[in-house]
């Protein structure tokens, strides 16, 4: 009996711990964003369309570079040091995979990204200023010992200050007229401020990080398991940011910066789906093994919750994109608003694909998460290439929502192993449908 309790008091205080880390991270990232999108609505009327759409440009070239530069070991970090591994010797092999691999990455796209320049900018110095924050942004590897241990709390203040001292930076850039590599520039301020904070946050809690230590064999090991997350996390971005980079070629800068502008009003509560689904996944995990029906019923009502969820979001977005547009980026970006019309329709199946990566995790099929978003981005590149001739931004809008459609979904009706969960998506959509029929069988049982 007094192991019972004692278990019992155990896993309370678990679950306790889980979610109070889970609302930290919830808290840390709504902060962030909330910050993050202050910042590009103000520069977005600062620099004008063309100044806006350069920079919007060179971080679309570094959003498809970083998960590259990561070389997949970052998504077991935590895990490794939670089974036991020597933590300094996890970070320090860590660290110093980052930095080759942000070294590497930019030698390798260096020539690409001079074969898609934009305007009179010089766009690859600009691209290299960023580079040079993501080496210093290697440090936020210690984010992963405070998630391994259960410090949510710490990770939460060491994000949200970084990202408000680094919005006061350039507020205060803007408040001075200042230029565009400037602007730029200060990104790298952002890598120092957030190597000075995980860094003082890391020493505080554990030791000196002079007592890192560094093993090659790790380093090899740690890249060969992750590659297969490597390759997915970078066609994953392909089919997310490479709309842009081809807008800017075939295009110009000013298109850029409208079509952008749309897509970050459109993506702007991605974070949502992500949050519900992480909440549960650990329950999807105990019930798969526990109890199978209880397993299915939970995946139908999450695909009924986020893609109803989704379609609310999309249909007041639709409704009210003029006037979103007008408040937030003014008269330049009006162009923007049959955008976001479209473009917010993809977040319907942005939604189902984060239940689905969880799922595939769960069951184990790894390489289908690889392939999925390969042929999403192949589809993407595809539909933009025949698209942005025919109807300019609109053309991209629609092409991206139909590679989301196609990686989010139905690539999923295609493999034997997920065509149950693909179907019970789709069965999903219908749910209203399933409701009325509820209720009006409740109103004939009453009246008889």
């Amino acid at each position: 009996m007094i192991i019972g309790k004692s278990t019992l008091r155990i896993a309370n205080g678990y679950k306790a711990t889980a979610a109070k880390n889970s609302l930290w991270y919830i808290v840390a990232r709504l902060v962030e964003l909330l910050i993050n999108f202050y910042v590009i609505t103000l520069l977005a009327r600062y620099l004008g369309s063309q100044g806006f759409g350069v920079y919007s440009y060179t971080l679309a070239c570094v959003g498809i570079m970083v998960p590259l530069s990561t070389l997949g070991v970052n998504s077991i970090l935590s895990r490794e040091i939670v089974k036991g591994a020597n933590p300094y010797e996890i970070l320090g092999t860590g660290i110093l995979v980052r930095v080759i691999g942000v070294v590497l990455i930019l030698v390798l796209a260096l020539p690409f990204i001079q074969y898609f320049p934009v305007g009179e900018y010089d766009v690859t110095s600009f691209v290299l200023l960023l580079m040079v924050s993501e080496v210093l942004k290697s440090f936020s590897i210690f984010s992963y010992w405070f998630e391994a241990e259960n410090k949510g709390r710490d990770v939460a203040i060491v994000r949200i200050c970084a990202v408000f001292i680094g919005a006061i930076v350039k507020i205060i850039l803007v408040n001075n007229n200042c230029e565009l590599k400037y602007i730029i520039s200060a990104s790298v301020l952002d890598g120092v401020i957030l190597a000075l904070f995980w860094s003082f946050a890391f020493c505080k809690q554990v030791s000196s990080i002079f007592k890192l230590r560094i093993s090659f064999r790790l380093g090899l090991n740690l890249v060969k398991v992750c590659f297969p997350l490597l390759l997915s996390s970078f066609t994953a971005v392909i089919y997310l940011k490479l709309d842009q980079l081809m807008i800017g070629r075939m295009m110009g800068e000013v298109p850029v910066g409208i079509y952008a502008e749309a897509a970050r009003l459109s993506e702007v509560w991605y974070f949502m789906p992500v949050a519900i689904v992480t909440a549960v996944f650990p329950f999807l995990i105990r019930d798969r093994k526990d109890d199978p029906g209880q397993y299915n019923k939970k995946k139908q009502d999450l695909f009924s919750l986020l893609i109803w969820m989704s379609i609310v979001v999309a249909t007041l977005t639709t409704l009210v994109s003029s006037t979103l547009i007008q408040l937030f980026f003014g008269d330049l970006y009006n162009a923007a608003s049959d955008i976001l019309v479209i473009h917010v329709w993809g977040g319907v199946f942005m939604s189902v694909r984060a239940l689905f990566s969880k799922l595939l995790i769960v069951d184990d099929e790894f390489m289908l998460s690889l392939v999925s978003h390969g042929l999403g981005a192949i589809v993407n590149v595809l539909l933009n290439l025949e698209l942005i001739p025919l109807w300019g931004l609109e053309g991209a809008a629609i092409a991206s929502v139909i590679s989301y459609a196609f990686s989010g979904l139905f690539v999923f009706l295609m493999f034997s192993k997920t065509r149950a969960n693909a179907v019970m998506c789709l069965i999903s959509f219908f749910t209203p449908v399933s409701w009325v029929r509820k209720m009006v069988q409740r109103e004939v049982k009453g009246l008889v």
